[in-house]
């Protein structure tokens, strides 16, 4: 009977180690798109200002991905569906930028990029 448990525990265990080690990109199969505005962060951080949910810094492994956008771009972009709930709120694995209109930086609302100002994310 002992021998059971430490088997049922050891499984439990192993099972446990493997699901701690799986890629967010593997919670969600899903692809997401979502526009707003963009702007370039002060670190040189990319960042969105999505209307409905506010700004949102991203990221991609492709560097070159956002280098043709100016501050205020109306953009799309395609990511896995997370997006981290923290100020301003995270995108890590963006697919895909596309601009959809060129803008200006007041196009951004000013108390979205005061409250970034007063946090340092942007100049």
């Amino acid at each position: 009977m002992k021998k059971n448990i430490f088997s049922f525990i050891a499984a439990v265990i192993v099972f446990a180690s493997l699901a701690g080690c799986s890629n967010n990109d593997d919670l969600t199969s899903e692809v997401v798109s979502v526009e707003g505005r963009f702007l370039m962060g002060k670190t040189g951080a990319p960042m969105i200002v999505i209307e409905s949910s506010g700004p949102c810094t991203i990221s991609s492994n492709d560097d070159t991905m956002f280098s043709e956008f100016t501050n205020g771009d109306l953009i799309e972009l395609k990511y896995n569906g997370i997006i981290a709930t923290t100020y301003p709120g995270q995108i890590h694995h963006v697919y895909d930028a596309t601009l959809i209109e060129d803008g200006d930086i007041s196009d951004i609302d000013e108390s979205t990029l005061e409250a970034l100002k007063e946090m340092g994310h942007i100049e």
